[in-house]
């Protein structure tokens, strides 16, 4: 069977220099394609042999032996490509030759993450670096062969360890899908094992704590652990408006307008604005973290998403609360109270949330059969003649 591919060392004689000298390239043939690399090297054309492929005359011992090597390198790996049925194009082999390791799936990964971050937000340039962070702890070398769909089931078997949540879960699993398809779009990859894998959450498991629960988690009585009494606050602040723990992070003093009792926030994800009216339990709040600062200061002190999910199980615990509690967990809180037991209409929820489709926001009506059922005993009452 013939080889799709062929490795030769050429002289250059198109190119030749003042000195009269030709530089020495490596072709490489594939398929129809031609790839001409410089070897670092020029000969006078008397002293090159066509041939036989090497230099002629004395004191070239030790560069016909380099070019050799380079030769018989690339040979090697294209041959491993194609007994392996690995994608073998002109820029994998030039990419190789410079250096550049296309087998190791970081460096795929980050060679797509150049392309896509030119169209990123910082928010969401932020999430594909914690990807990344993750992966490497999951696993230091990833080889782009290895891959496919147990490789993607048991990095979501690690996600889950590390208690990211169900929306951090498919976050990660999308960006991770999207670097992958684009990287099969550039020809790096073969197939992408998503094609087997549903990763979206489904809004039926829509997690969120009901008004009971949420007055019971806020009667949490904490004796000296300021870190989960800080935790504590920051969700009970969320649920009561919504903001992402992002934005929670990022909130300053500035942001509130107490004495109209209202939040303007550029939210991080979306860049856009969002106005919050606050009720009494938010203003005695932000009074409470906010004596004392300035405009530019922050109302609480920033906390990593992870830290403040381990905490929030601790305090789960406390009041038997049989929910997987996340952050994320009290911005579902806030508009399923929002549209479910205070019947705001969902345009307005959408814009106090800063959605961007109303369809989202829809996904709060009714996500739970017992405020149905609460609704028929309650407001949908009427006499029978």
């Amino acid at each position: 069977m013939k080889k799709p591919y062929s490795v030769s060392i050429i002289l250059r004689t198109d190119k030749k220099g003042i000195d009269g000298k030709c530089p020495l390239n490596v072709q490489i043939r594939l398929n129809s394609k031609v790839l001409k690399l410089p070897a670092k090297q020029k000969v006078f054309p008397e002293e090159w042999d066509k041939k036989s492929k090497t230099c002629i005359g004395k004191g070239f011992g030790e560069i016909n032996i380099f070019l050799k090597e380079i030769e018989l390198k690339l040979e090697k790996f294209c041959m491993n490509k194609i007994n392996n049925n690995q994608l073998l194009t002109i820029d994998i082999i030039k990419d190789y030759y410079n250096g550049i390791n296309l087998n190791c799936f970081y460096t795929v990964f980050d060679k797509m993450f150049e392309i896509k971050s030119q169209k990123l937000k910082e928010p969401t340039i932020y999430k594909y670096n914690l990807l990344r962070k993750y992966l490497k702890e999951f696993k230091k070398q990833i080889d782009v062969v290895e891959v496919d769909l147990m490789f993607i089931e048991r990095f979501e078997a690690f996600l889950r360890k590390k208690d990211v949540g169900k929306h951090g879960i498919s976050n990660h699993h999308k960006n991770l899908d999207a670097i992958i398809n684009l990287a099969i779009k550039h020809k790096l990859m073969i197939e992408n094992p998503y094609i087997n894998k549903e990763y979206k959450e489904n809004s039926e498991c829509l997690e969120f704590l009901t008004p009971d629960e949420l007055e019971s988690f806020s009667k949490i009585k904490l004796n000296h652990d300021s870190g989960l009494k800080l935790t504590k606050d920051r969700f009970l602040f969320s649920c009561l408006t919504g903001l992402r723990h992002s934005d929670i992070n990022t909130l300053t003093i500035g942001d509130i307008d107490l004495k109209n009792r209202m939040i303007t926030k550029e939210q991080i994800k979306t860049g856009r604005i969002v106005k919050v009216p606050l009720n009494t339990r938010a203003v005695l709040m932000v009074k409470k973290y906010g004596k004392g600062k300035d405009k530019d200061e922050l109302l609480f002190p920033s906390v990593a998403n992870q830290n403040d999910n381990m905490r929030l199980k601790t305090l789960a615990k406390t009041i038997e609360l049989n929910k997987n509690l996340t952050f994320h967990v009290s911005r579902h809180t806030f508009g399923t109270m929002m549209v479910n037991y205070y019947q705001t209409p969902i345009t307005i929820v959408k814009e106090m949330m800063g959605h961007t489709d109303i369809s989202i926001t829809a996904k709060y009506a009714n996500v739970n059969t017992d405020i149905m059922k609460e609704a028929m005993r309650n407001k949908f009452k009427f006499k029978v003649s």
